[in-house]
């Protein structure tokens, strides 16, 4: 894989009070859970309002280090 400024976006919509709506990005994702029934991972969105600024490779190593965590 080669470095890119390329990025993923979620729309997250609350589905208990639809006015609640965020986005964000997996560049930008504060934490990811490792989650072996749910691969790669799983976010809790809440915890994941606040955008982080990550580099490619800075993205690349934490989701590859939580996908590895529960393979």
């Amino acid at each position: 894989m080669e470095d890119n400024n390329r990025d993923y976006y979620f729309l997250v919509i609350n589905k208990e009070n639809n006015r609640n709506i965020f986005f964000n990005s997996l560049k930008k994702l504060y934490e990811l859970n490792p989650n072996g029934n749910n691969l790669p991972f799983q976010c809790v969105w809440n915890k994941n309002r606040e955008k982080v600024n990550r580099t490619y490779e800075e993205s690349k190593k934490l989701h590859y280090e939580k996908f590895l965590q529960k393979c």
